[in-house]
C-alpha cells in the first residue's frame, strides 16, 4: 500500500498516533511534568499568569464559578506596565495573555480618562444594570399576564343582576 503524503496510515488494530499523520521523521517526545494539584488526570504545567493561578488546568465551569473577567486589579498593573515603557507584546508574553485583549484594556483607559469617545465603564455598567432590570420586569409583566389568563379561565364571569335590554 503506497504512503499517501498528509495521510494517516496505521496497521489494523494499532491505535492512530500523532506521528502517523506526518511523513518524515518522529516528534521528540515532550516533557512530562508533574500535577501540582495531584489531580491525576493531566500532565500539563501549571498557568502562572492565568486567572486560574498556579493551577494546571483550568477547573469546570460546574465545579467552580468560572469568573467572566480578568479582576481589575489585574488589568490596572497591566495598564501600569504599559505606562512604564514596556510593549504589548513584552507583557502579553511575560503574563501569557492575548496581546488584543491588552489592546481592548488600553483603549478603554483612554476612554474612561476621555482622550477618545466612546462609552466609559460607568455608563456601560449603568446600561448593563438597566437592560437586567427591564428583563426582570418583562418577565414579571408576562408572569402577571399568564396569571390572569388562568384566573379568566378558572373562575366564571359574575352573573349580571341588571336585565339585558
Amino acid at each position: 500500500m503506497a504512503r499517501i503524503p498528509g495521510r494517516a496510515v496505521a496497521p489494523k488494530g494499532a491505535p492512530m498516533l500523532f506521528g502517523d499523520y506526518l511523513d518524515g521523521p518522529p516528534l521528540p517526545e515532550r516533557p512530562v511534568y508533574s500535577c501540582p494539584d495531584s489531580c491525576g488526570v493531566c500532565d500539563l504545567p501549571p498557568l502562572p499568569w492565568s486567572r486560574f493561578m498556579g493551577s494546571c488546568h483550568a477547573p469546570d465551569p460546574e465545579e467552580v464559578g468560572m469568573p467572566r473577567s480578568y479582576p481589575p486589579e489585574f488589568r490596572r498593573k497591566v495598564l501600569d506596565l504599559l505606562k512604564a515603557g514596556r510593549t504589548v507584546a513584552q507583557v502579553a508574553a511575560d503574563l501569557q495573555i492575548s496581546d488584543q485583549t491588552i489592546y481592548v484594556w488600553r483603549r478603554q483607559d483612554l476612554i474612561d480618562s476621555g482622550q477618545l469617545p466612546g462609552l466609559s465603564s460607568t455608563d456601560n455598567a449603568e446600561l448593563v444594570a438597566a437592560r437586567r432590570r427591564i428583563v426582570q420586569l418583562e418577565t414579571e409583566l408576562a408572569v402577571t399576564r399568564r396569571a390572569n389568563e388562568l384566573l379568566k379561565e378558572a373562575v366564571p364571569p359574575k352573573a349580571s343582576t341588571r336585565p339585558s335590554r
